[in-house]
């Protein structure tokens, strides 16, 4: 039986990269795209290399930014051009496997087993060099057995660069590996592991599945498979029916930290909405509720498992406000936060008790309207004072409220 072969094709500096390739001018100097217009009251979205040598990097405040790089060039970002380039960039990946997924705007998968591995290294470089042709743009590939293993190769090999991890080099190169080098390790997880002295995956693989499971539970599981370089995770066809979401959810990085448990709660609600109406067009029903929180010093994750599915605008924003107040210490300054639903059902075809069947009929009601007439039409009245125009929305005296 043949050996896997991935690519992940992780572009660089993406957004940066595609404004330095739009505005020449920009090429060579230090330049921050901001996620929002005001460049001293927003965040670093992404960031040219030359700014990273002054140790800009995104999801930094861009004030901290410019006191590390003052002579930084500035942009807002514009989304729509990089969503454009991202989409192309996919139509081109399609011509060299039928096995292609999309891990993000800028990181790709592609399953070239039918290839041999030193086939698979000439198409990486093909593949670099019609991205740098086409696009003015640089990726580096990583290639390995499994999905994780080759999104590790691509970001050692940063920038421009390919790197492969055959079979039989994958245990070395896990276990010369350190732990915060491993996606979906962070912090928090890189500190408890090295209280435990594992600092790389061979003190993972040595300290085995039963030590693991006790410190770390499921996560434990995880981090043992990735030890002994299990990952059978599959890329999917591009062309085939489409598949349920695995999750949906909504984030926001605001202009100005939340400080108020009021300010919070509107946004929580907020993105309940936005969650729970994509959850209706596509029929599901979550039963997992996870809340993202990010201030200036750390990111906060919580999730919690309810009893009850539902795609409710009203029971989502609960299940989220019930996290958040569960939190201790609670931030003191939010600069963003998100909400995120899993654990899919089909939607129930129609409740049992009358006030969820007139829910539902409200709920579809006023999804009708929203589609017909556009986004937040008709919402929720709490959410009057709440600022959207950042997002590119209407200002609240065009809302009807609900």
């Amino acid at each position: 039986m043949s050996q896997r072969i991935i690519l992940h094709i992780d572009m660089d500096a993406f957004f940066a990269s595609i404004e330095q390739a739009a505005y020449p001018f920009l090429k060579g100097k230090p330049l921050i795209v901001g996620s929002r217009g005001n460049k001293y009251r927003t965040v670093v979205a992404s960031c040219s290399y030359e700014a990273k040598a002054y140790g800009v990097c995104s999801g930094m405040p861009t004030q901290q930014a410019f006191r590390l790089c003052p002579e930084a060039e500035f942009v807002s970002a514009d989304s729509a051009k990089y969503l454009l380039c991202s989409e192309q960039i996919f139509d081109l990946l399609k011509n060299f496997s039928k096995k292609i997924q999309q891990a993000s705007i800028d990181e790709f998968y592609l399953d070239v087993s039918f290839l041999k591995l030193d086939e698979a290294v000439l198409l990486a470089k093909q593949i670099k060099r019609q991205i740098r042709e086409k696009f003015s743009l640089c990726a580096s590939i990583g290639i390995a057995p499994g999905k994780i293993f080759a999104k590790i190769a691509a970001k050692l090999s940063k920038p421009d660069g390919l790197l492969c991890v055959s079979h039989q080099e994958l245990e070395d190169f896990i276990h010369n590996l350190p732990v915060d080098r491993i996606p979906g390790i962070g912090p928090k997880l890189t500190k408890r592991l090295n209280l435990l002295s594992i600092t790389t995956g061979a003190d993972l693989a040595q300290v085995g599945l039963e030590f693991l499971i006790q410190h770390f539970g499921k996560i434990g599981i995880w981090l043992w498979q990735i030890s002994q370089g299990i990952d059978e995770e599959e890329v999917d066809y591009w062309d085939a029916p489409d598949k349920p979401p695995k999750s949906i959810g909504h984030s926001y990085t605001l202009e100005n930290p939340l400080r108020s448990n009021t300010h919070v709660f509107q946004w929580l609600l907020l993105l309940s909405e936005m969650v729970g109406h994509r959850m209706r067009q596509h029929k599901l029903e979550s039963s997992t509720c996870c809340l993202w929180l990010s201030n200036y010093e750390e990111d906060i994750l919580r999730q919690k498992n309810f009893h009850v599915p539902t795609n409710d605008t009203a029971v989502l924003y609960q299940r989220a406000r019930y996290i958040y107040q569960m939190l201790s210490p609670r931030p003191l300054c939010i600069r963003a936060l998100g909400i995120v639903a899993k654990g899919f059902l089909p939607e129930t075809v129609e409740p049992l008790l009358p006030v969820d069947q007139r829910q539902r009929r409200l709920l579809a009601a006023i999804d009708r309207v929203n589609t017909r007439f556009g986004e937040w039409t008709l919402y929720p009245a709490f959410l009057l004072g709440i600022s959207t125009t950042a997002s590119g929305r209407a200002s609240d005296s065009q809302f009807f409220t609900y």
